[in-house]
Parts: C-alpha cells; structure tokens; sequence
C-alpha cells in the first residue's frame, strides 16, 4: 500500500511539472525583470536631466567672482574674475604624429562617461606636469613644480573636451605643441562648463553655449525611457519549462523522502526505488529508529583518503544499519559502521549521536548604519562628522539634502545653515548671511 501510494506522489509530481502554469510563472518573474532594468534607466535618465538643467541655469547666471588671489597660480588683474579653481590638475601634451583621433574645439559642454577607462590617457597624449590651475574670465592658468603655463582665450581657437576621458585639449592660433589639462572625473563637468563659458564671454558666444544645452535638453526628453511592455504567457522560451521540471523533480525528491519513513524501518534495507533515485541535489537522513526526516541542500558524496570516493558497506546488513538513505538523493553523511565487537557478537550497536562540537551556520548581519552626525542619510556617504570638504558635489545633491535656491550659483564647499538649508557658500564672506548662522559643514 505504502509502495503505490510512492509511486502515485511521484506521478503527481511529475504531471504537475508539465501543467500550463509554467508560462504563467515565467511571464511573473519577466515582468519583475523588466521593471527593475526600466527603474535602473529612468533614475540614471534622472540624473542627467537634472545636471543639464543645472548647466543651462549657470549659462545664464554665472558671470564669475572676485577673490583675493592669495591662494591662486596667478595674479588677476583689474578687469579679470575668477570663474573657477582646481587643486589638483595633470599638464598633458599630445605627440605630434598622434595628433590625428583627438577631439576638435568647439562650444559642446559634454559629460564624462561613468565607465571611462580609469587613469589611463588617450593614445597619443603623456603627462608633462602636476600642479594646479585657474579658469579666469581672460585665460587658463596652470602652475606646477615645472614651471607656469598660461593660455589667454583671445589666442584659442576654442576647448577640446575629449569624449571618453576628462581631458581638455587647448587649440591655439599659434600652433606649436597642442596641450590641455586632465582633471579628476569629478570636477570635468564643472570644468568644461566654466571654461567654456569665459572663452564664449571673450568672443561673445555665450548665447551659442546656451542654445547647445537647450538642444541637449530637448533630445534627452525625447529619450525618456518608456515603460516595458509586459511579458505575455505565450512568450515563454521552452528553456522555462526547464526550469520549473527541476523544481518539480526536488519537490518530488522531497516527498519520496517523507514516505520513505513509514518505508524503511529499524534494520529493514531502504527499497530499489528510493536507492536507485537520481540525484537532485537535496539530502535526506531517517532516522533508523523510524523516527523523522530532515531535508537539507545536497553535499559532495563522502570520499575518502586521495579524493577518491569512499568503499561501499561489505554487505547488505551493513546498509540496512546505516543512518542516512545516501542513495535517495546523491549525497549526505556516510554510512555509520559498525564496530568489531558487535559484528562478533551479532547485535545492533546503540546509535551513537556526532561528538564533535555541532556548528551552526551563523546568523546574517545586517550591515551597521554609519553614523552622519545628523547629516540626512544619502548614497555618496556626506556626514557632518568632519572630513574632506566637498566643492564639486554630486548633481543630485539636492534629491537628498534641502537645497538653497541659489545653490547652484555658490561657489565654495557645501555647508548647512542653522535653518537647515544646504548652500555651496562655505568659505565665503557672505556664508549664511543674515540671522541664520552655521551649522555645520559637508564632508565627503
């Protein structure tokens, strides 16, 4: 009766393997698919509108600052402001027979890829100096351990921003060595965006970097990504019936395994038809004792000295006392042998439970929430705990911390107010001006 009522679980299980639901599974886990890719393009699509529309505000409010020159490469003069400061910045020189491939000068404010290729430069291009540099609204100012460089806009034919590197080629009149400047991936955005600007202001072209956004800004509407269609049943491949075949199999794996403990009882052999199953890759021992059956994930068959597999018991007995149905599911512990005085003596030996310490898995930690004293939590790691001050933040900086009006506008490092606000002013003479006083500063 127990043998039929095995096999008619293993039919059912089998029938169930081949039912029509599979589609109606498959299309569920599609659908899951594809809303997950359509998030990861919409947020990524997020954040380029909200950079753009950043740049083309700076276009029409930004006209540079005054600032004492204590801390700068170069001495401004009367009539010249200072539109931006980079500490750290590489002189590059191209090679004159690899001229060719290099980008060509223009008005394009262009980003930086996220997977541009690291640290390496473009062929054709090395490294000549270390130092840092100014973007005045008359020239570009580099100095470093080697010397000064200068380019005056009134003698460019414009900036070369390279599209798969921040680097930044500066054509001249007057010909000679074609040079430029390879910034941090960071900061090349605002970089092209500054030096663009002041070289437009020296040939009053401002109008044309303003119109080059607001194209930019309409194509990247238009590529808005569009909600998925959803997966319908009859699309399923019938590689997703495979699929759902070998969950089927282990669940009835699984239930063979449960009915086998009113099958083999104390010192009774387990029958032809669960030794002889498959393997699946789910163990299960029985007690000997008729007692229950856990069900565990598969391990390696037991082996033995050189990784060869171990020697099967001498004889049918033997099987008959082990504790684990090994044969079930391909796996498990090895047979327990019995010890000389017993076989001599003809009579069971108690089962004898593990000695060694049992080991449990040990539980999963939740990571620890850092803390931001008091900072709103945010992806980029910004604290008020003290740290690196952060002048080039993130676009969406504001998607997580409240933002000043005019934030965009600021130039120094980022700080908050006592009302709460966040401002690129620190540093600054008029940092929260008025009554608000300051809180604290971002650090990165």
């Amino acid at each position: 009766m127990r043998t039929e009522s095995l096999a008619a679980t293993v039919a059912l299980a089998t029938r169930d393997a081949k039912r029509p639901n599979w589609r109606t599974r498959w299309a569920e886990r599609e659908n899951e698919r594809r809303r997950c890719a359509h998030d990861a393009d919409a947020e990524s699509w997020r954040r380029r509108a909200d950079e753009l529309i950043r740049l083309r505000a700076e276009v029409t409010c930004f006209y540079g600052y005054h600032q004492p020159s204590t801390d700068l490469p170069v001495d401004l003069e009367d009539d010249e402001v200072l539109f931006r400061v980079l500490p750290a910045v590489e002189l590059v020189e191209a090679e004159a027979r690899h001229r060719t491939g290099l980008p060509a000068p223009g008005l394009a404010v262009t980003p930086v890829p996220a997977d541009a290729p690291g640290p390496a430069l473009p062929r054709g291009l090395g490294i000549a100096d270390t130092g840092m540099a100014a973007v005045t609204s008359r020239r570009l100012v580099f100095a470093g351990p080697r010397g000064r460089r200068q380019w005056w806009y009134a003698d460019l034919i414009g900036p070369a921003h390279h599209p798969q590197a921040p680097v930044t080629l500066l054509h001249t009149t007057r010909g000679g060595k074609l040079a430029g400047l390879r910034v941090l991936p960071e900061s090349a955005l605002n970089f092209r965006l500054y030096l663009t600007l002041a070289f437009a202001d020296v040939r009053g072209d401002r109008d044309a970097v303003a119109a080059y956004l607001d194209e930019q800004v309409t194509v990247h509407e238009r590529a808005r990504p569009a909600l998925p269609d959803p997966a319908e049943e009859d699309e399923a491949p019938l590689i997703a019936l495979l699929h759902d075949r070998r969950i089927a199999v282990g669940a009835a794996a699984v239930a063979m395994l449960v009915t086998a403990v009113g099958i083999v009882g104390p010192g009774r052999p387990a029958p032809d038809i669960i030794r002889k199953a498959p393997a699946i890759g789910v163990v299960g021992t029985v007690d000997s004792t008729g007692g229950a059956v856990s069900a565990t994930s598969a391990a390696p068959a037991p082996t033995g000295p050189g990784g060869r597999a171990a020697a099967p018991p001498a004889n049918k007995a033997d099987a008959g006392k082990s504790t684990a149905v090994a044969g079930v599911i391909g796996g498990g512990s090895a047979p327990v042998q019995p010890s000389p005085s017993s076989a001599a003596s003809g009579k069971p030996e108690p089962q004898q439970t593990s000695s060694g310490p049992q080991t449990s898995p040990s539980p999963s930690v939740s990571p620890t929430e850092i803390d931001r004293c008091g900072a709103p939590r945010n992806p980029y790691g910004y604290t008020y705990c003290g740290g690196t001050l952060i002048r080039e933040p993130a676009a969406d900086v504001c998607s997580y911390f409240p933002c000043m009006d005019d934030f965009w506008i600021g130039i120094g490092h980022v700080l908050t107010c006592k009302d709460g606000l966040v401002g690129l002013v620190g540093g600054l003479p008029e940092e929260c001006a008025g009554q608000r006083g300051l809180l604290a500063y971002l650090n990165g």
